[in-house]
């Protein structure tokens, strides 16, 4: 039976680390213009009867208010939506330093290069001619030779235009995860994917394509065109218009009559909502645009790994296979055609399916565990990642947990990249249930779930001068696997 469903399921799917990290810090230096002002020049009220022929265009609340002006605009999940002046990114980068950040928040161009030339990073550079769809190639063997090219004027008059994409940057860089953090702190942790970072010389870009999820395109430094799909795209026209034997996703037949087009300058963010296809041409040769993405399963997704949990399963509903004990009720008749598939034979497949798989997903524990093992699994997986720790006494976690929660120094930071959700009486974390059945570990569950950095003040909120046994042997447990790292943060 495992087998079988595990093949109906497959058939469904083919069709359709110690390190220190910057504090918490507020990051909301005004550019000399009051959140009153701003309000009184973002008109929101006639939003909701413009087409969706039209993009929305709107001035942020205030800088970093990108949870405020976005719900205002009413624009998540239905349309797109250009916010102007959300973040400062030359306080973001360092570049000047009116928040008197330790660090800055966002990685420069040399940083993401550093990344990118990292062998266990995730990055590709690629490259196309301008106005040939048809060009686009892709390269995963980034050389650090290519920070000096780059870095330079490009060279108009040579055809091929170079991108270099990095995802995963939050991984490689803590801040621009704490970042990250707090600014979509209004975001599902299970909904979150990465940061991903492109760099581009004048005309470089990744063509045409569409993404299945929610994303955040915020440009860091340079100017970017961004032509954007006046509608959204079914799966069936995607496929019709891909453009074969390529190595990227790219859509053919694009042209200005099925988009809108507009140009981003630091600090301004394009909201996209799932498949929009979009196309974005870098116009400086410093053009540097920072992708935050916010996935969601589709049925497909779930459907594929349920199928592997069934394959592994010991369950009665896992197990059970099919039967025909009636097959020899009528007798020996004569009419019996063992080439037959019948009709009856088809029924009794069917209800076993599903009969049995409702049994499981009516069941609200089990598929509350499934979900949440399922949606706090990496989205893409990095060798030997989280890092678990050594048998030394340093990085024994007893002694990690004692010096953060007893001798209150440093704090434990959620490893970059791993998503962090609780429900009821369980943890899940990287694809794993940790039970915590006590309220003191269910307590602690929320809070490190709900909070990147975790210190002794957040967990000792009712007076008491220690934490209790389950919640100490939790952390324990977390911070031997990589889950959770220590910080001394001096």
């Amino acid at each position: 039976m495992v087998t079988t469903i595990v093949a109906l399921l497959s058939s469904l799917v083919k069709s359709s680390a110690l390190q220190l990290a910057a504090p918490i810090r507020s990051f909301r230096p005004m550019r000399g213009e009051d959140d009153d002002e701003r309000r009184r020049r973002t008109k929101f009220t006639s939003f909701a009867a413009a087409p969706f022929s039209s993009i929305l265009e709107i001035d942020c609340l205030g800088v970093g208010d990108l949870r405020g002006t976005l719900a205002a605009s009413k624009c998540w999940g239905r349309r797109p939506c250009l916010i102007r002046d959300v973040f400062d990114p030359d306080c973001l980068m360092g570049s000047v330093d009116p928040c008197s950040l330790s660090q800055p928040w966002w990685p420069s161009w040399c940083d993401v290069i550093e990344i990118a030339c990292d062998p266990d990073s995730e990055s590709r550079m690629i490259t196309h001619v301008p106005g040939d769809a048809h060009s686009f190639e892709i390269n995963w063997a980034l050389s650090d030779r290519w920070l000096e090219k780059i870095m330079t004027t490009s060279n108009t008059s040579k055809a091929r235009k170079e991108t270099v994409v990095v995802n995963d940057v939050e991984r490689f860089f803590p801040a621009l995860c704490d970042w990250s953090f707090e600014t979509f702190d209004w975001i599902p942790n299970w909904r979150k994917d990465d940061c991903q970072i492109s760099l581009a010389e004048k005309g470089g870009g990744i063509g045409a394509h569409v993404d299945n999820y929610d994303v955040f395109l915020i440009q860091m430094q340079g100017r970017r065109t961004w032509q954007v799909g006046n509608k959204i795209m079914s799966w069936a026209e995607e496929d019709r218009r891909t453009i074969r034997d390529l190595d990227v996703r790219i859509l053919d037949n694009w042209d200005g009559q099925e988009m809108t087009e507009l140009v981003l300058k630091p600090g301004d963010v394009l909201y996209l909502p799932p498949r929009v296809a979009h196309c974005g041409i870098a116009l400086t040769d410093d053009c540097m645009t920072l992708s935050v993405g916010q996935r969601a399963p589709s049925v497909s997704d779930m459907v594929s790994r349920l199928a592997e949990e069934l394959s592994t399963s010991s369950e009665d509903a896992a197990t059970r296979r099919y039967t025909d004990k009636h097959l020899l009720d009528h007798g020996a008749s004569s009419d019996l055609t063992p080439g037959k598939l019948t009709v009856d034979s088809l029924e009794r497949a069917r209800r076993l399916l599903l009969n049995e798989l409702a049994s499981m997903l009516n069941d609200d524990d089990w598929f509350g565990d499934f979900y949440g093992r399922f949606v706090s699994e990496q989205k893409r997986l990095r060798d030997h990642y989280p890092f678990p720790l050594e048998g030394d006494e340093e990085g024994d976690s007893k002694f990690i947990v004692r010096q953060v929660f007893e001798v209150g120094q440093g704090a434990l930071y959620q490893a970059e990249g791993i998503t962090f959700i609780y429900s009821q009486d369980r943890l899940y974390v990287n694809g794993q249930r940790f039970e915590t059945a006590t309220a003191a570990a269910a307590t602690t569950a929320a809070a490190l779930c709900n909070n990147r950095r975790i210190d002794r003040k957040l967990l000792l909120i009712d007076g008491s001068s220690r934490l209790s046994s389950d919640a100490l042997a939790l952390l324990e447990e977390l911070v031997a696997l990589g889950l959770l790292y220590f910080s001394e943060e001096e």
